[in-house]
């Protein structure tokens, strides 16, 4: 519960909240250079960085590895797994040095929302909030890479 409350996700709920959520998560531990998921596979977990470094990095069409964010504790990442059907993992998650994770299902967040209904929308809200400016800053960063490409395009 202690770590729970370190992540902003949960920063707002109560005690009580937090020990209902802390029922619900699953323990996991990677060794270095361990793959936690992969670009393209199916995403149904929320996963928050409880020790070590996580690198998140893209692959090419040609197979290069593209380094997009290297996350430590107390982060959270693949928010829109824990809320969206058939969501795929667009980059992979690679642990660096040896890596505790604490992960939340969807389908964990499917019975919260049963049985403790008013928790469950507090979560889907701040989760909702999170993935809004992770697209808008994905929408931003289009955007200006767009007018160098026309910047660049134009004559001097």
């Amino acid at each position: 519960m202690d770590f729970l409350k370190q992540v902003s996700l949960f920063m707002d709920l109560a005690h009580g909240d937090l020990r209902q959520l802390a029922r619900i998560v699953h323990e996991r531990a990677y060794r270095d250079g361990e793959i936690i998921f992969e670009q393209g596979t199916p995403g149904a977990a929320l996963y928050l960085l409880r020790g070590g470094t996580v690198e998140i990095l893209r692959k090419k069409r040609n197979g290069e590895e593209v380094p997009l964010a290297m996350l430590e504790p107390p982060a959270s990442f693949e928010e829109l797994a824990a809320v969206g059907a058939e969501v795929v993992h667009w980059a992979s998650a690679r642990a660096r040095g040896p890596v505790s994770l604490v992960a939340i299902g969807r389908i964990d967040l499917d019975a919260l929302s049963y049985n403790f209904p008013r928790l469950a929308i507090k979560i889907l809200r701040k989760l909702g909030e999170i993935i809004a400016v992770q697209l808008q800053m994905l929408l931003e960063a289009e955007y200006i890479n767009e007018e160098r490409s026309v910047n660049s395009d134009s004559p001097q």
